[in-house]
């Protein structure tokens, strides 16, 4: 499958370099819109737009709510206002509202303007959708749902259902039922509907009391709970309960697949912007702060390092094992933290047995410390044969690796404690805070063991 796609790319490049963009939009319309958007990440925008042209706009909407948004603005300034009308009318209100999201302003109103002259009730749910916070359920909740009251009979909802179009009905799993004043009370898997007898009142088939959402939710949260309770969908509640949309399992994967990446840009010491991004200022604007960091904590450590100058002088052997010390500090405490924040993160860490979990990390790093250590006093006994340097080496190295392990698990937990996002303080922060400590430590016990040894 994967060859036949590369394939279909080349004939598309092929189309393309000969000027024969409908060709290249009659191949795209056979692919799937997630691989033809990854297609365009490595196309010129105006070769994007002359395929888009020639797509039909329910084909054209598929493919451009699968592009990245960082690529989106770019294109939507290339196209005509009736064009993203046209999109937009073929759209769901969340792919909708995510594509208008991403222009400015005044663009947004002018869109949304003409899209209310074709079809007023996508204006209006479009303009519900964009007041919402892009970072919570509304903003990332859909408005194609059924719903039918609890006095009603199910067969009131079978006209609904067929009136919707194909691509809503794909994920489209339950009814949800409603009082009259549109407060959300159960839901009806849509078989159970199907199979019942259409005069039967919606309460006696429902299920009470549906896992919900309120609309201002953090996206975050919202996806974990699809996630913990296998949910396709999750209805999503005003702060009345009243019923204004619902949160599908794809969505979710989107908010978990967006906030990973945050995650690992900011374990990285960058950011998520950075990816997909092509501009080499802004990359090195986003890079820049972090290492500016970890120069100057390499700066604190040679000033650390220079108050020894005396004791390096005296035993010269401590200066070769400088870099591996830094080295083991840095590696023990990213590796703490990164376990930590992935518990942290995925909401797995149970805060009320902290103390045990630091006990454990401390029991691990105890180990691998003295096995760490126990290595380098064989390893010098056998180099240098000086047992008293293979002492020093490796009390330093074991001191090292507890300090480095503790900095590791208690940074990120300190942060969770007063709701700082935990990755802020990983990747450079703590690889530079171990290494201060780290050459602290090594200097001052080595210091000390060579002066009393």
């Amino acid at each position: 499958m994967r060859e036949d796609l590369q394939l279909l790319y080349e004939l598309v490049s092929d189309d393309l370099a000969a000027g024969d963009p409908a060709a290249a939009a009659h191949r795209c319309a056979k692919m799937e819109p997630s691989d033809v958007a990854d297609l365009f990440r490595s196309m010129e925008s105006d070769d994007k737009i002359a395929i888009v042209r020639h797509l039909d706009a329910p084909t054209a909407a598929a493919i451009l709510s699968e592009v990245d948004d960082r690529s989106l603005p770019e294109l939507f300034e290339l196209l005509r206002d009736e064009e993203i009308v046209d999109l937009l009318d073929t759209l769901p209100s969340d792919d909708a509202a995510d594509i208008v999201g991403q222009l400015e302003d005044d663009h947004q109103d002018r869109v949304v303007g003409m899209l209310e002259q074709v079809d007023q009730q996508d204006a209006a749910e479009l303009t519900e959708l964009l007041r919402y916070p892009e970072d919570t359920a509304g903003g990332v909740m859909a408005k194609e749902y059924v719903s039918i009251r609890e006095d009603q009979q199910v067969g009131a909802a079978l006209p609904e259902l067929r009136a919707m179009p194909d691509s809503e009905l794909a994920d489209l799993h339950f009814a949800f039922v409603v009082l009259a004043d549109g407060t959300l009370v159960g839901r009806i898997p849509l078989l159970k509907m199907l199979l019942s007898d259409p005069t039967c009142p919606a309460r006696d088939i429902m299920e009470e009391e549906p896992v919900a959402v309120n609309v201002l939710e953090d996206q975050e949260r919202v996806a974990h709970l699809i996630s913990d309770y296998n949910l396709m969908s999750v209805p999503v509640v005003d702060a009345a309960g009243k019923l204004v949309g619902r949160v599908t399992v794809d969505d979710a994967i989107d908010v978990l697949t967006e906030e990973a990446t945050e995650d690992v840009a900011r374990l990285a010491g960058s950011s998520a912007e950075e990816v997909g991004e092509t501009s080499i200022l802004r990359i090195s604007r986003a890079r820049l702060p972090w290492l500016l960091l970890g120069l100057f904590g390499q700066i604190l450590a040679a000033v650390v390092l220079s108050r020894y100058e005396d004791s390096l002088r005296t035993w010269e052997v401590l200066v070769f094992f400088i870099p591996m010390v830094m080295a083991t500090g840095g590696n023990t405490g990213i590796q703490t933290s990164t376990i930590v924040i992935r518990l942290l993160v995925t909401h797995e860490f149970d805060t009320r047995r902290a103390g045990r979990h630091l006990m454990r990390e401390l029991g691990v790093n105890s180990l691998i410390g003295v096995l760490l250590g126990g290595v380098m006093v064989a390893v010098l006994a056998f180099w240098k044969k000086d047992l008293r340097v293979g002492v020093v080496i490796g009390v330093a190295i074991t001191s090292v690796v507890l300090i480095s392990a503790t900095v590791g698990s208690m940074v990120p937990l300190i942060l969770h404690r007063f709701r700082i996002d935990p990755t802020i303080a990983t990747g450079p922060f703590i690889t530079t805070v171990n290494d201060i400590l780290g050459i602290a430590v090594y200097m001052a016990l080595a210091h000390w063991l060579m002066t009393v040894l």
